[in-house]
């Protein structure tokens, strides 16, 4: 075998190995994890999101123990960002974007892109823990 093959040879046979890495990285695992969401000038709520994979892409449940259960719309995951609309029972959706952290964690804010009539602005913090991931301790 020439050194040009045995190369293009190694090089597909790396790629191989690190594409299902990549992969992984950049999709939201299934399963149940675990977060808080609060409302600015609120105490946190704690939530769990259930994350399924479809073929359209992963789909977003929120559960809430004192609230109904609610899909998230519109999700797309794009390399570290992860946007959804969430119809919390308002009149608008609430738009959502959040930012992967080194851990796996997902944190970011859900909020209402127009003021209200009342001059009401609508903003909430949001973290979602993967599966298996421990809670910080409260300060």
């Amino acid at each position: 075998m020439n050194s040009v093959r045995v190369g293009w040879l190694c090089a597909v046979a790396l790629l191989a190995l690190v594409s299902p890495a990549v992969a992984q990285r950049d999709t939201l695992v299934a399963g149940s994890w675990r977060g808080e969401i609060a409302p600015e000038g609120e105490v946190a709520y704690r939530v769990t999101w259930v994350i399924t994979q479809t073929k359209k892409g992963p789909q977003i449940e929120l559960r809430i123990p004192s609230g109904p259960n609610t899909v998230m719309g519109g999700v797309k995951q794009k390399g570290n960002r992860l946007t959804f609309t969430w119809a919390a029972g308002g009149p608008r959706p609430f738009f959502c974007t959040l930012y992967r952290d080194g851990d796996g964690s997902y944190g970011g804010k859900c909020d209402d892109p127009v003021i209200g009539p009342t001059g009401d602005y609508v903003s909430a913090q949001v973290t979602m823990l993967p599966p298996g991931m421990k809670r910080p301790a409260a300060p």
